[in-house]
């Protein structure tokens, strides 16, 4: 008689564990006894979004709801942005929301490729998890090494392809142009959104700015002058260095 579907199906299916098990027991061999401990702390990317949220100045950009809609279409996402443009406040933005939305999923934050097995392995992928990548391919030239990495991207590929893992890369304009050829290559990449923080649709507004700026100066008390004449600031109190003086120019 011949195999039945089910059969080819489960079939299928025992080869893909076993090729995952393969997979994270090459792993092992692969990295350095030194690096095998996940940096990741109990708690960490907790904390991190918690510090994240206290921060004041931080104005939700249209980058963070366009993200968390892509999210649901995309299990793979890649933000991208010059330095200091907000790609790690965006991220842990996105992050905090996904949890909101599901107060059962795991967030996880990383920052090197090699920890993601042991780092996934902790979390209970039954409920989800959202990961995020910052910077794992390095921040000012490239650190990518396919004999060292190529390894944990098919892991996450597998655990992605499971359905239960959201993975969200962070990194600089300069290294996501450096690794092109692995993103047009590897299937982890295959379905990914890629949002780039520096074009016109996602640059903060003239608005979103002076909203940043105003919340600034509020918690600082400092005080606003539209008429120059108006100021209260006389010749020596310039000159007192116990006192703070702020000229804001708007062209």
């Amino acid at each position: 008689m011949g195999t039945s579907v089910a059969e080819t199906v489960d079939r299928g299916y025992q080869e893909n564990i076993k090729m995952l098990e393969r997979f994270q027991n090459q792993l092992d061999e692969l990295i350095p006894k030194k690096v095998k401990k996940c940096s990741r702390q109990s708690g960490q990317s907790r904390t991190m979004i918690n510090n994240h949220l206290k921060d004041k100045n931080f104005v939700t950009p249209a980058a963070v709801e366009d993200c968390l809609g892509e999210l649901i279409k995309h299990q793979v996402m890649i933000i991208t942005g010059e330095q200091g443009c907000g790609k790690t406040k965006i991220g842990l933005e996105i992050l905090s929301k996904c949890h909101q939305l599901n107060d059962n999923c795991d967030t996880i934050i990383l920052s090197n490729l090699t920890e993601i097995r042991k780092a996934i392995a902790t979390e209970n992928s039954e409920n989800g998890i959202v990961l995020l990548m910052d910077d794992v391919f390095g921040k000012t030239k490239c650190t990518y090494d396919e004999d060292i990495h190529e390894l944990s991207l098919d892991i996450l590929n597998a655990y992605v392809n499971e359905g239960n893992l959201t993975v969200i890369f962070i990194m600089r304009t300069k290294i996501f142009q450096c690794i092109q050829h692995l993103i047009n290559s590897h299937s982890l990449f295959r379905d990914h959104f890629h949002v780039n923080l520096n074009s016109e649709n996602y640059k903060l507004k003239t608005a979103e700015k002076m909203t940043i700026l105003f919340d600034y100066c509020k918690r600082n008390k400092i005080e606003f002058c539209k008429d120059s004449s108006k100021e209260r600031f006389e010749d020596e109190d310039i000159l007192n260095k116990s006192t703070t003086v702020f000229y804001i120019c708007r062209n």
